[in-house]
This record gives C-alpha cells, structure tokens and sequence, in this order.
C-alpha cells in the first residue's frame, strides 16, 4: 500500500518536477518560416472612389506575387491583365474593361492571386460610377 501511495505521489508531482520540455510538444525553433501572401496596393480607381465611367483599372502587387495565379474580375467578369515587372520586384498590373461600364452604380472589382510559396491573398473593393453628366 505505502509503495502505492509514493508511485501515485510521483506521478501526481512529476509536472511540477520534470521541466516542461519534457513532456511538452511544439515549442518553437526549426520548421519553415511562414508564408507570407502577396499584397496589393495602389489601387486606381481607389476604394470607393467615384468616376464618370470605368473602363480601366491598376494597382502594384508586391515582389512575392507569382504572377502567372493574379486574376481579377469586375462585376463578375474576368479581365484581361498586363503586368510590369518594376525594378524593385513589385508587379504593376493594369486591365482596360472590354465595356466601359457607364450605368450608374456600384462596381465591385476582386483581385486575387498566391505568393510564389504558395499563400492565397484577395482583396475585394468597390467603385461608384457616377454616369454620364446629364
């Protein structure tokens, strides 16, 4: 019985007196760095922006975007896209609507692409089209 009661003493006082690495899992050091996704910034038309009409569009993506999975889409239809490499690494992306969108309204434009390790980013953001002066 005594030697019952100190086995389950020591378990019952083995957390406090291992250290945690011990019995602990994680912790920390090695394994991969984390994916960073790529980001967009510099968007013309700016979010929330108002224009006459929209019939193009442009915004830098950083050095970390693979550019071959950049897709945008306005109001739900995919554009064309063109894309310069600046010298920092940073890619300038432009597309020019194959209709202008001239009806007054919301323009909803989605932009998404991967990080060339493979993360996922979009961003969603709108235009107001004002119309035609009338």
């Amino acid at each position: 019985m005594n030697k019952l009661v100190l086995l389950l003493a020591f378990v019952l006082t083995a957390g406090v007196v291992l250290p945690s690495s011990v019995y602990a899992y994680g912790g920390g050091g090695g394994g991969a760095p984390p994916c960073k996704p790529p980001l967009f910034f510099e968007q013309a038309p700016a979010d929330n922006a108002t224009v006459k009409a929209l019939d193009r569009f442009r915004f830098v993506a950083s050095e970390n975007t693979d550019a071959k999975t950049l897709k945008v889409t306005v109001n739900g239809e995919p554009v064309d896209l063109a894309v310069t490499v600046q010298r920092s690494g940073r890619l300038v992306v432009e597309g020019i609507l194959k209709n202008s969108i001239v009806q007054p309204g919301k323009v909803r434009i989605n932009l998404s692409a991967k990080s060339r390790e493979g993360c996922d980013r979009a961003l969603m953001y709108y235009v107001n089209v004002a119309g035609p002066e009338t």
